[in-house]
């Protein structure tokens, strides 16, 4: 999970697509990002805004100056040492995520 903060009157969404640009170097357009939810953070007095996004296909490992990403199953993500807010940051996108797919493959079946 990535963080940043907004520049000027960029839109949270405008911002997880900078983040994945720096970060992961992948262009992704308004079009493949979607919300999951968000709230308001008491301890660092800011509103967090989730969000996933799609893409065709990821490396399995991205090496970065400093350190290498590498990706989890939301089971294995959820066991790493990580906040108890950022694991329920997961669980939700799990849910949302998965309930996209059922409806995506709902529309396509009946328009078939």
């Amino acid at each position: 999970m990535f963080g940043e903060t907004n520049h000027a009157k960029e839109d949270p969404a405008a911002v997880f697509q900078r983040i994945i640009q720096i970060t992961l170097h992948v262009k992704l357009s308004k079009k493949s990002i979607y919300p999951v939810y968000n709230y308001f953070h008491k301890i660092h007095n800011k509103t967090h805004y989730i969000y996933y996004g799609k893409v065709a296909t990821m490396q399995k490992h991205i090496v970065l100056k400093e350190s290498t990403l590498s990706w989890h199953t939301f089971k294995e993500a959820t066991k790493l040492q990580i906040t108890e807010q950022t694991k329920q940051d997961i669980m939700v996108a799990q849910r949302v995520i998965e309930a996209q797919e059922r409806e995506t493959m709902h529309t396509q079946y009946h328009a078939s």
